[in-house]
């Protein structure tokens, strides 16, 4: 796992980033998505393996250099705190990794999160393992540790989140694919495609038939832009209302397939989504896209507008694959960052 420390005078925090998924090893971390278990504070929890694997690397590989060097910066500013951040893989890693050397505050009246002391060795424990021995290094306890993870995968189990939610801040771009993907999401799509395939009741054709139908309507809305059209041209409301029975009907049945366990993206969770607007002044008189202003055209400029979502119930909405045309690009760092970007302009200025 490729990590950087780093020190943030103006906000007093130690940080550390976690790179996301770039090579072959990063990738075979990534396909190990079975379930692992992790114990905190006396309880166990379903946790993504390889993710769990990575965090225990850094917390105990190659003589703990890490931890050590976080140590050293702790030590050397005692009123500093931590900060973990990571896209992607790094944003699981960073997120499991925080759980291992946190615990609650004390003020019951807080819902932060510290640095523990002592660790929790029971967290070193592996499935089917006899335990890894702890790391000789402690930070220096009763320091503020926070975690954001942009774009993580579905990394540990819905009880898990409830109870580390007050240290992990998670964001979601737009339509991005990944927080939604855990071995449980796989499992359904196989049972999915297996209720399909012995199917008897005709629904594999009504399947390919509203297909079709759907991009043949949307080839005549483009062909007849702008003409005259009513409902009737294209399907009935009685046929579309039938149409939406079936789909609905066709939907439960399949939902009834889809309940394996699944993990979900940790801590608590914020969508941001952008779309492109025209800017709010452009037909302002005096505004920069008015007519007779220096850009004189009066369309307006193209803009960006940003919304910050805060996601109630995680696990229905991670719990199936949402499909959009940007789900694999919304996930890269480039998207994440012209999001936020957008975001903090809307916000800041």
């Amino acid at each position: 796992m490729v990590h950087f420390v780093s020190l943030d005078h103006d906000s007093k925090a130690v940080v550390l980033t976690c790179r996301g998924t770039l090579g072959f090893e990063d990738v075979l971390t990534d396909m190990t998505c079975d379930y692992d278990i992790l114990t905190w504070r006396g309880q166990d929890y379903s946790v993504h393996k390889g993710i769990h694997a990575s965090a225990r690397r850094l917390l105990n590989g190659k003589s703990s250099r890490v931890m050590a060097t976080i140590t050293a910066a702790l030590e050397e500013f005692p009123d500093y705190g931590l900060v973990l951040c990571g896209h992607s893989l790094g944003g699981g890693v960073s997120a499991l990794l925080a759980i291992m050397i946190s615990e609650p505050s004390p003020d019951p009246a807080s819902t932060a999160f510290i640095t523990s002391n002592p660790p929790p060795q029971p967290l070193l424990l592996t499935t089917g393992s006899a335990g890894t021995a702890p790391s000789p290094l402690h930070l220096p306890p009763g320091r503020p540790i926070h975690v954001y993870a942009y774009g993580p995968p579905a990394t540990l189990s819905p009880s898990l989140r409830l109870a580390t939610r007050g240290l992990i801040t998670t964001i979601v771009n737009n339509q991005d694919l990944v927080p939604y993907l855990s071995l449980g999401v796989l499992h359904d799509l196989q049972a999915v495609a297996l209720a399909f395939k012995t199917d008897e009741s005709g629904a594999k054709g009504q399947f390919r038939e509203r297909v079709w139908k759907g991009i043949m309507e949307g080839l005549r809305r483009k062909w007849y832009a702008g003409a005259d059209q009513g409902v009737g041209e294209g399907m009935s409301g009685e046929e579309m209302g039938e149409e939406d029975q079936w789909a609905y009907s066709a939907l439960k049945a399949l939902r009834a397939c889809m309940l394996s366990s699944k993990l979900v993206p940790p801590g608590e969770v914020f969508v941001v989504e952008s779309c492109p607007v025209l800017k709010r002044d452009a037909f302002v008189e005096g505004g920069l896209g008015s007519r007779g202003s220096e850009r004189g055209s009066g369309l307006g400029r193209p803009a960006t507008r940003a919304v910050l979502r805060y996601v109630r119930d995680v696990e229905r909405r991670f719990g199936e694959v949402r499909f959009g045309g940007s789900m694999l690009l919304d996930h890269s760092p480039g998207r994440y960052e012209a999001s936020l970007g957008a975001l903090g302009r809307g916000v800041l200025l």
